[in-house]
């Protein structure tokens, strides 16, 4: 749209700085002008995108644990190196739950111990198998007491009376030997190679936290993993709702929270979008001329690696234009910080497309208009007057417009010297 505006907008003027020319050429005599035959040239069609130049890759750097920033390194700009410091972190809930860990290390170990020699040592299996003995004690006891009274009443020494309390002695002393077998039974299966499984697995756990904690103190103080440029929060396309915040000492931060972001460096690449129209003209792997800040700025070879698959829309509540957002690849770039480059810098991309059979094309002073339609002071080959001829113009550049019909290759055109000092006459 924009481009066809601009076309628009070029063809107007040309209209308007022609029919200007027109009405004062009545009066301005031939020596204010050349014959000059249209020229032929290839027209070669191109995409142009505008975006900005961005580090190939973002990493997001997280906190390690909760706490509080102490200290900023890094400053939003800044060149770093791998192993450059970026922020600080308060260590002081770390070593909180450093502390817990050790003491949970320390009594899982007591509890595998105490299993690998639980039958030999064990307060619990001891006592069982004390209840375990005295049971049997009162068991032969009340057995012997049966057996003696049993013989004694068969002689007609002693009731039977009492023969029948020393069955419900024995009885008695029957069933607390099952419950202090089952007792001792109990006690013994906490101390078996299961339970001593289970409590080997459970210190490992235990090692694996403690040292995990230690690792993330070891990062109290964040350094950058890669070489880049720290970027500022969502300053980079695609960083999304989870990009860092602005971080400053006593900020609070929780773990896994990103407090600073890095762009590498080491390639860099241009995000940019196409219209619906323009994306349908380009693939992946094509050339494309990156132009880098003011007209004059850097010129980069480059190369289209990436075209979105889904529709970006402008506006409010996504009811713009599409747009499809593309990647371009900056071959050759030179280190940032160096050549005027800056991340961040605006960008424009030239995509050429397959050229056109040529077509003619003349200079914009040329054109005269006429009732609102575009001609032009022609003379044919080999003819003596000249004729006013209507014609049909494509696309114009700053001094030359293209003519698609209305002129031939060997026809002269009339090109006045100054048509604005003419218009002033």
């Amino acid at each position: 749209m924009k481009r066809r505006s601009l076309h628009a907008g070029l063809v107007a003027l040309v209209l308007a700085i022609g029919l200007g020319w027109f009405k004062a050429s009545s009066h301005a005599g031939a020596e204010n002008g050349t014959w000059q035959h249209p020229v032929a040239a290839p027209r070669a069609h191109r995409v142009l995108a505008e975006g900005q130049l961005e580090p190939y890759r973002v990493v997001q750097i997280k906190a390690p644990f909760d706490g509080t920033i102490v200290r900023v390194a890094a400053e939003v700009g800044a060149l770093v190196r791998p192993g450059d410091e970026l922020v600080e972190v308060d260590p002081s809930s770390a070593l909180i739950e450093l502390r817990e860990m050790q003491i949970a290390r320390v009594r899982a170990m007591q509890a595998l111990e105490e299993l690998r020699h639980w039958q030999r040592s064990s307060s619990e299996v001891l006592g069982a198998q004390r209840q375990a003995a005295r049971a049997q004690s009162l068991l032969q006891a009340a057995l012997k007491r049966v057996a003696e009274t049993a013989a004694l009443h068969e002689k007609g020494v002693v009731a039977r009376m009492e023969l029948e309390a020393a069955k419900g002695d024995l009885a008695n002393a029957q069933s607390e030997k099952e419950s202090a077998d089952e007792a001792l039974a109990a006690a013994l299966a906490k101390g078996s190679t299961v339970q001593v499984r289970l409590a080997e697995l459970a210190l490992r756990n235990a090692d694996a936290k403690l040292e995990g904690v230690q690792r993330r103190l070891a990062l109290a103080v964040v350094k950058a993993p890669m070489a880049g440029i720290v970027l500022a929060p969502g300053s980079m396309e695609g960083e999304g709702s989870h990009a860092a915040k602005l971080l400053v000492p006593g900020a609070a931060v929780s773990a896994r929270e990103t407090v600073a972001t890095l762009g590498d460096v080491s390639m860099l690449k241009v995000v940019a979008y196409l219209d619906e129209g323009d994306v349908a003209k380009v693939s992946t792997g094509m050339p494309v001329e990156v132009r880098l800040g003011t007209d004059d700025g850097v010129a980069l070879p480059g190369v289209l690696q990436h075209i979105s698959s889904q529709a970006r829309r402008d506006g409010q509540q996504g009811t713009g234009t599409p747009s499809f957002e593309i990647h371009v690849l900056v071959r050759n770039a030179p280190p940032v910080a160096g050549a005027g480059l800056r991340v961040g810098v605006s960008a424009r991309l030239v995509i050429p497309l397959a050229s056109e059979p040529d077509v003619l094309s003349v200079p914009l002073a040329a054109v005269l208009g006429e009732a609102g339609k575009p001609v032009v002071v022609v003379r044919r080959a080999g003819a003596q007057h000249a004729e006013r001829q209507a014609v049909e113009l494509g696309e114009a550049s700053l001094d030359r417009v293209s003519v698609r019909k209305g002129l031939s290759l060997g026809d002269w055109v009339w090109v006045p010297a100054d048509p604005s000092a003419q218009r002033h006459e």
